[in-house]
């Protein structure tokens, strides 16, 4: 019971406040830092809030790129010097 509220109060701080996508690496950072032993129990407990942060994160670039907020990959110039006209 207490795991299905965690994920519904999960859910909705993603509605809320996308910082929260970081939220199933830090328990996975606690996990290790409190020397639990790496098992599929822990991976399994984590699964749903995986899939909701990448859901979370999908949308957001989404509605990003067709707002206009994203260029396209191709505009950017990665380069901090211009290119000799040797390489071009």
């Amino acid at each position: 019971k207490q795991y299905y509220i965690a994920v519904t109060l999960f859910f909705l701080a993603l509605i809320s406040w996308p910082m929260v996508v970081t939220l199933p690496s830090v328990l996975l950072l606690l996990d290790y830092f409190l020397r639990r032993k790496f098992n599929l129990g822990i991976f399994k407990g984590k699964i749903p809030f995986f899939i909701l942060s990448l859901i979370s994160g999908t949308l957001a670039v989404i509605s990003q790129y067709s707002s206009g907020a994203v260029r396209n990959e191709n505009s950017f110039n990665f380069f901090i010097w211009p290119k000799s006209p040797a390489a071009a």
